[in-house]
């Protein structure tokens, strides 16, 4: 509608532009437990460098985050399977980002903002390990259960995603154990 009125306005007739032909990004796909060989997410400088496949066709596929908080998500037995960041904007808007270690099919890896394929893990899943089941709590975010562990005498697991994502995490390791939430 807007060229419309302003070729009927200036008198010009509209010319289409032709655009290149979309190329399909890699596909990334997140490899858990992060290898031992892989660099660290964040660099001494506080920063983390992560790729968006989204954006593969455009000068925007890396992004450089400075996190305030960094949660690292563990299997059981306490392997690191990839992060959650907390990014706070000036505006007071939050970013948190779940960032997985991931390889394409030219056998390509890195850091990339890409979810944890589902069912997603638990966040302190390893805090569980070697403890008789027993009381758990369960609480929405990773910063809540930080938060909340030191005031605790048994463990405080999350979930990433936040309130929309609790669907889509992996429950099993908690059977047996008695969730507070």
């Amino acid at each position: 509608d807007a060229v419309r009125y302003l070729s009927e306005w200036t008198g010009m007739a509209p010319e289409a532009v032709p655009h290149p032909a979309r190329q399909p990004a890699a596909t990334w796909t997140p490899v858990l437990p992060v290898p031992a060989d892989a660099p660290p997410l964040v660099a001494p400088n506080g920063t983390a460098r992560v790729y968006n496949p989204k954006r593969a066709d455009s000068d925007k596929a890396w992004t450089t985050l400075r996190p305030e908080m960094v949660h690292v998500y563990r299997n059981i037995d306490g392997v690191p399977l990839g992060y959650v960041l907390r990014c706070t904007f000036r505006d007071g808007g939050k970013f948190t980002p779940q960032v997985t270690w991931c390889g394409n099919a030219a056998g390509e890896y890195r850091w990339c903002l890409i979810p944890f394929p589902e069912p997603r893990p638990l966040y302190g899943l390893d805090r569980l390990k070697g403890r008789k089941p027993g009381n758990v709590v369960i609480v929405e975010g990773e910063k809540c259960a930080d938060v909340a562990r030191p005031f605790l005498d048994f463990p405080v697991l999350s979930w990433p995603g936040g309130a929309n994502g609790v669907g889509h995490v992996d429950w099993t390791p908690l059977a047996g154990w008695k969730p507070l939430i």
